[in-house]
């Protein structure tokens, strides 16, 4: 699993993530999406989305949420678990400041 995670203007936490296998993006045979912030030393900060459905690209979209425990963007960290092709798929990504 890939994702790109920013914190726009209004503070918000948002992001995209999606499955790539053999360098191709994967569209279909896709279950949902989750992910969950930890800090520096691994422990959870309360953000956190689970149940989330692709759209019809394979892409799939947070729910934006107010970033305010996220204090420091080098560490912090985001790990992404989606289910495609009937298998669990893992991956960590960092969050940077977007507008």
């Amino acid at each position: 699993s890939r994702a790109v995670y920013s914190i726009n203007a209004a503070n918000q936490l948002q992001g995209t993530i999606w499955v790539v296998k053999n360098g191709i993006q994967f569209t279909s045979d896709l279950g949902t999406a989750s992910y969950l912030v930890r800090d520096k030393d691994g422990n959870t900060i309360g953000i956190s989305e689970s149940g989330i459905i692709a759209d019809g690209n394979g892409l799939y979209h947070i729910t934006p949420v107010l970033a305010t425990p996220i204090q420091d963007l080098t560490h912090y960290t985001v790990e992404l678990l989606v289910s495609a092709e009937s298998q669990n798929r893992r991956g960590v990504v960092a969050i940077t400041l977007g507008e």
